[in-house]
């Protein structure tokens, strides 16, 4: 279960990163694909695609109840992924979501923030490898 105070900290750090969201999709999928190419297989829509896509998955994460959000991701996860994403694959995904993070938020981000977003993010990961 998501804790409600990293989920409460998550949903208003991401209120406001959101207008300037589509930024921060491309500079996580450059952190993502720079850091890790071999990942670039998982995904096989276009860039918009791929983008437009992780915005709705961080929108459900943030405004959306832990069982729904947890679903879209599942259903996005299956349409989306050649293969089944791994354990190995979601602890690269963490490290670009981190830096891309950080990197929106230079003068706000603290520790207090990685670590309600990093609780949100592993709970999301157990969830979607249980199922």
């Amino acid at each position: 279960m998501f804790d409600p105070n990293q989920i409460a900290i998550v949903r208003e750090n991401w209120k406001a990163i959101r207008p300037k969201y589509a930024q921060f999709a491309e500079v996580f999928f450059y952190h993502l694909f720079d850091e890790f190419p071999e990942l670039r297989f998982l995904f096989h829509a276009s860039p918009y695609r791929q983008q437009r896509d992780f915005l709705k998955i961080m929108d459900r994460v943030a405004f959306e109840n832990e069982e729904r959000a947890i679903r879209g991701i599942f259903i996005a996860n299956k349409r989306y992924a050649k293969i089944p994403v791994q354990l190995v694959h979601y602890q690269m995904l963490e490290g670009a979501l981190i830096r891309s993070l950080k990197e929106a938020q230079l003068n706000t981000w603290t520790p207090e923030l990685e670590h309600a977003w990093l609780g949100v993010y592993k709970e999301v990961v157990y969830e979607l490898l249980s199922h």
